[in-house]
């Protein structure tokens, strides 16, 4: 679902200064370009969206003129050179506030690729910028996802009566998303940082680390991945000190992958600690002796017939030669 960015991530570290350059890492240096969801998919979900939208309340429904502007953003995906029709940004806007989580799996797919324009995400980051917060506070639309998967996140499910039950899936349904909707929602945020101006801006965000997290840890390995694929993205623009941020997340990487019994979600989990520890001598340390960090009985945990073992294997290698070069300083 996310492959590395072509291009769209910048040089972050100066490999001729710092002492872990001197190391002959396999992976760690190399794998420093975001995560992002790109496909050709656009039509399908253009056609998913209208048919979503006949099952909804009249109120909700596209308009004529909305289901033209979806036509219209289809199109312009098929056309990278030809700017975004302008009513694009209030009719997903729209979309995503008005429509309950149930139904957003077809407009968050779209949105994904939608944020991926250049001219998009241009737009995105002035706006951000002039308000100059949290992602959420910048931007309706993903305020609105932000709390869906939040909410997602911490739903539960009331079981005192058949009533109340009723009540809540109600609720349930218009207030938090489907996993595969989740899925789509992780993958527009993970878009976000395709723009190395954008990204910096967006890597410390707490809100956006705080439902990855979540995500992150949960059982189903699609979604766990795709909460790992959005704490890589922000590790890799996250700054290279001894920030609070940089520390926290470290620490929760590191549990999660204590925990982890999912090989696709574990490499991911190991590529964020090494852009956290990579030329970053104060992180490479607490790794080594203040988070218990076993990298050799991590390691152990995958089997070498699994298809994420060679990844899970050089980072563990790379992240051991890290912490030991810092151990001999």
């Amino acid at each position: 679902m996310s492959t590395p960015a072509k291009g769209a991530s910048e040089k972050k570290h100066s490999d001729d200064k710092h002492a872990h350059s001197s190391l002959k890492l396999a992976i760690i240096p190399q794998q420093s370009k975001v995560l992002l969801s790109e496909d050709k998919k656009h039509k399908s979900f253009c056609a998913l969206i209208k048919a979503a939208s006949k099952k909804l309340d009249k109120a909700a429904q596209l308009t004529a003129e909305e289901a033209a502007t979806i036509d219209a953003v289809c199109a312009t995906l098929d056309t990278p050179n030809s700017p975004m029709p302008s009513d694009a940004f209030a009719l997903f806007e729209r979309l995503v506030r008005d429509w309950p989580g149930s139904a957003l799996f077809s407009v968050l797919g779209l949105f994904r690729l939608f944020v991926l324009r250049v001219d998009v995400a241009s737009a995105y980051e002035d706006q951000f910028r002039e308000v100059n917060k949290t992602l959420g506070a910048c931007l309706p639309s993903f305020g609105r996802i932000l709390n869906l998967l939040d909410k997602s996140g911490a739903a539960t499910t009331s079981t005192s009566s058949s009533k109340d039950g009723e009540e809540q899936k109600n609720k349930d349904d218009k207030n938090t998303l489907p996993t595969n909707a989740q899925l789509m929602a992780y993958c527009a945020l993970s878009n976000l940082y395709a723009r190395p101006s954008f990204a910096r801006l967006l890597a410390c965000d707490p809100d956006i680390i705080k439902v990855a997290k979540v995500a992150a840890a949960s059982t189903d390995e699609a979604l766990s991945t795709m909460g790992a694929n959005v704490l890589f993205n922000c590790s890799v623009y996250m700054p290279k000190d001894d920030s609070d941020v940089g520390i926290e997340t470290l620490g929760f990487l590191a549990d999660a992958c204590k925990a982890c019994s999912l090989p696709s979600t574990l490499a991911r989990l190991l590529l964020a600690i090494g852009q956290l520890v990579y030329q970053n001598s104060a992180n490479a340390l607490l790794l080594g002796n203040a988070y218990d960090f076993d990298i050799a009985q991590i390691r152990m945990r995958v089997p070498a017939t699994s298809p994420a073992y060679s990844q899970v294997s050089q980072a563990c290698d790379d992240l051991a030669a890290i912490v030991r070069l810092e151990s001999e300083q």
